[in-house]
């Protein structure tokens, strides 16, 4: 065999075979965008919406709250009303001590003060405990013609207090009103609703059961491919 035929090139087919491997070791090394399945898209659905519906629940108890404070010193009593997140008070009455004339336990529905005399005891007990401050306030045509006072009432809270709560407030501001008190301090607080406690739990659960359940990150793709 002569010199030039032991030097001659490489067969063709070898190169080939090199460069088809190089391309596929490329391919290979070259970082490919992850596919997004169906079951990880419905699970980010199913997320957001459950965490949507908690929002809006702790929106809705927040919006709904109600804080209820009457302040008696010596001389005078001041009650306001606080609702939501509102840092001025939506209602304001101030009066003297002697125009105080107690405070008395009532019913309510709805927020209502409501007659319960004479009704049956079935509907008593869907109706809500809850208690009245009354004092005298002056008229603007009876401050000029003196002609005296006008009883007048508060409702303290629109909320089911209970009906030991409610007899137990009572009694204090009686004592005041008396004159047994020299200080008076009543506060009555609700931050929470039926609707808005309802939603917030279940989109927590909800929330919950996604994540356990559903394919946050698409294993469940991979587990079906290697499968």
């Amino acid at each position: 065999m002569s010199l030039s035929q032991s030097s001659a090139p490489l067969p063709r087919f070898r190169a080939v075979s090199d460069s088809a491997s190089t391309a596929a070791l490329r391919r290979d090394l070259t970082p490919r965008t992850p596919r997004v399945s169906f079951m990880q898209v419905a699970t980010y659905i199913w997320l957001f919406l459950s965490l949507s519906v908690a929002v809006l629940g702790y929106a809705a108890c927040m919006s709904s709250a109600t804080h209820s404070f009457l302040h008696c010193t010596p001389t005078a009593c001041t009650f306001e009303r606080y609702q939501g997140k509102f840092k001025s008070p939506v209602e304001q009455i101030s009066f003297s001590r002697d125009r105080l004339v107690g405070a008395e336990t009532t019913r309510t529905r709805n927020g209502e003060v409501v007659s319960f005399e004479g009704a049956r005891r079935r509907r008593q007990r869907v109706l809500g405990h809850s208690y009245l401050i009354k004092y005298l306030r002056k008229r603007d045509e009876e401050v000029r013609q003196d002609l005296g006072s006008t009883e007048s009432s508060i409702l303290f809270t629109k909320h089911n207090t209970g009906r030991k709560r409610a007899r137990r407030q009572t009694l204090e501001i009686n004592k005041y009103a008396r004159g047994e008190l020299n200080w008076l301090e009543v506060m009555e607080t609700k931050r929470w609703n039926a609707f808005g406690v309802l939603s917030l739990v279940v989109g927590l659960v909800s929330a919950a059961f996604a994540m356990l359940v559903g394919d946050l990150f698409g294993n469940q793709g991979d587990e079906n491919k290697l499968k």
